[in-house]
């Protein structure tokens, strides 16, 4: 693996790590989105039926504050 490769290979992690840490700390209050993170448990979700139309919003679990935490003092 050329020099070239191995800083693509960070570059991709180091983004994937990125969005994980913004979802992360986006929704430490809830928000409309999709099954971001949910099956890992860094997220819970819920139904507003409040509207005409239903939408699920998601929140930040403690299992995901506690990581966000890690991820930004690293």
């Amino acid at each position: 693996m050329n020099d070239a490769d191995t800083l693509d290979t960070h570059l991709q992690e180091v983004r994937r790590g990125t969005v994980v840490l913004a979802c992360l700390q986006l929704l430490q209050t809830a928000g409309y989105g999709y099954k971001l993170l949910e099956k890992l448990g860094y997220l819970t979700s819920e139904w507003n039926t409040e509207e005409a139309r239903p939408r699920k919003f998601y929140c930040t679990s403690s299992a995901g504050i506690r990581l966000a935490t890690t991820l930004t003092a690293k």
